[in-house]
């Protein structure tokens, strides 16, 4: 079991715990083609899950393929503290 992180976005000691063919970690899925899309979609994938916060978000953007359903769930603890 992984205890205490740097970054629990990276999730390369974390693999021998994923259930193959349940989840894919990836970079940006910008400049995609519709190929791209369409392995990805192919391969069973539903889910995009986007960790970055709101600012990494408008610095870099992408658009997600309308058959994904996307999700935007900061990974990060906000300046202020609260969760």
């Amino acid at each position: 079991m992984i205890t205490n992180p740097s970054n629990f976005r990276d999730l390369h000691d974390c693999y021998d715990f994923i259930e193959a063919g349940h989840l894919y970690r990836s970079a940006l899925p910008r400049n995609l083609t519709k190929q791209d899309w369409d392995k990805l979609y192919n391969l069973g994938i539903r889910y995009i899950i986007d960790f970055r916060s709101e600012f990494e978000r408008k610095e870099d953007s992408y658009e997600c393929d309308q058959r994904f359903q996307h999700y935007n769930w900061s990974a990060l603890k906000p300046e202020n503290g609260n969760r």
